[in-house]
């Protein structure tokens, strides 16, 4: 029984298709931190510790994998306790999605800034990829 994305589905998917390439659950927890804390995006998720995590965030990408929406790539880590890092991408279903961006438009402002910045801060120093 097919169950609809919600706003926040959405905005994740347009975080990732902004993005374009695999991210690891770690960044992408952080990326949504802090896209709800600086930039005030409607995510509303708890987090906890450091580096941010959200229980509920997480349970949400899990049901986004189960339906089609993001895929789980498995990565080498760099050493034993980390053997596999598990990355995120969008699927083709899931950038269809994002396409539509049926949204709050200054969200999708937002995502887009914040993903801009990432990729200016990237090219001075980007040894912080990760």
């Amino acid at each position: 029984m097919p169950t609809r994305l919600d706003a926040k589905d959405k905005r994740i998917l347009i975080l990732l298709n902004e993005y374009g390439k695999p991210v690891s659950r770690q960044k992408l927890h952080r990326m949504i931190y802090e896209l709800q804390k600086e930039k005030n995006v409607k995510f509303n998720f708890t987090f906890y510790g450091s580096p941010p995590f959200s229980v509920k965030l997480q349970n949400k990408l899990e049901k986004m994998v189960e339906r089609g929406y993001i895929r789980v790539l498995y990565l080498v880590g760099p050493g034993f306790l980390r053997l596999y890092t598990d990355y995120y991408a969008i699927t083709e279903k899931g950038k269809q999605i994002a396409a539509k961006k049926d949204i709050d438009k200054k969200d999708i402002k937002k995502i887009k800034e914040y993903v801009n910045e990432m990729r200016q801060s990237l090219a001075v120093s980007p040894a912080q990829e990760g």
